[in-house]
């Protein structure tokens, strides 16, 4: 599709744009990880950290810390104040540097089979939460005022088994829609699939011994046979009219 043309047909559904922007960054950051549980076959299209302005609001407590602790340092050097306030200052870094790699170690992931909510914290453990996506049963969107204001909500899939919660997502609309998108593409593929059983299993234990009796030379009668011939023939409707 030309550039130009593209970006005119654009520029009258800008929550396309949206949509269309968040898929490039979820496949921009899914090709720099790499993640080993994934299946054969199995492609992401919707990969998501919490909000960064999620992020400003943790570290407001390090930036305290540190900012505390540098003015003690300063006023008091060489002093048991000094001391205190260097204290405060690493501890302010090493909290901020905690809480900075924290939030960069969760992920909400949708690939063309399921979502997964990852999650590490340093030092403590290593958390999966997934469902596949012909086990959702719904999916909502729930934001406060701050995320209204600022793009960002939780996104709430309900399952068979329970309920996982994407918190914090930047553009939850978008998130929301490619759940949505995957799991009516898994759920028109399983119908196709029954579909296709439930006419092997006909052709199996209805035609195939039936034309087997057909090549033995045997007459095929009973009451089965004469309905099925009617179909075969077009002969609907009153007897013995033929269309």
């Amino acid at each position: 599709w030309d550039q130009g043309q593209l970006e005119a047909a654009l520029q009258h559904f800008p929550s396309a744009i949206d949509s269309l922007r968040y898929i490039a960054e979820s496949r921009r950051l899914a090709l720099r990880l790499q993640f080993d549980w994934l299946g054969e076959g199995e492609t992401i299209h919707g990969l998501s950290r919490k909000d960064p302005n999620l992020l400003i609001q943790t570290l407001t407590l390090p930036v305290i810390l540190g900012l505390g602790g540098l003015a003690m340092l300063g006023w008091g050097a060489g002093s048991a104040l000094g001391w205190i306030g260097g204290g405060l200052l690493v501890l302010g870094v090493g909290l901020g540097v905690w809480r900075w790699f924290d939030w960069r170690n969760d992920y909400y992931i949708v690939t063309n089979r399921r979502v997964v909510w990852l999650e590490k914290v340093i030092g403590l453990y290593d958390s999966r939460q997934e469902s596949p996506l012909h086990m959702l049963l719904s999916v909502s969107l729930s934001s406060d005022f701050a995320g209204r204001t600022l793009g960002y909500g939780d996104v709430i899939l309900r399952t068979y088994t329970g309920q996982i919660t994407f918190r914090a997502v930047n553009g939850p609309h978008s998130m929301a829609a490619i759940i949505e998108e995957q799991r009516r593409r898994v759920q028109h593929s399983r119908e196709r699939e029954d579909r296709e059983v439930v006419a092997a299993a006909l052709i199996l234990l209805i035609f195939v011994p039936l034309a087997q009796k057909a090549k033995s030379g045997k007459p095929l009668k009973g009451r089965f046979w004469n309905a099925f011939e009617s179909l075969l023939l077009g002969r609907v409707g009153h007897p013995g009219v033929s269309v």
